[in-house]
């Protein structure tokens, strides 16, 4: 199973939050990537020029799925 990321935590990485990036971490050495959604990616990416080193850093080891209608669908049960 892998670590899904929300808006939530990429603003926990961006703010250096060490237990986030330790749960970060260990996903990559048992070889996954975190998963997210590009609208997660929309909710806290402002165009980084420098401010966004951290959140930068995280979405490249991050698997970024497309956020499509089935995606979204799953998305909304979960939330229901």
């Amino acid at each position: 199973m892998s670590l899904l990321l929300d808006a939530g935590a990429f603003i926990s990485l961006e703010r250096n939050d060490l237990d986030v990036w330790h749960l970060v971490d260990v996903e990559h050495l048992v070889g996954r990537l975190p998963l997210t959604h590009g609208g997660v990616v929309a909710q806290v990416w402002r165009g980084g020029s420098g401010r966004q080193a951290r959140l930068a850093k995280a979405l490249l080891g991050a698997n970024v799925v497309p956020l499509d209608d089935v995606l979204g669908r799953s998305a909304g049960l979960l939330l229901a």
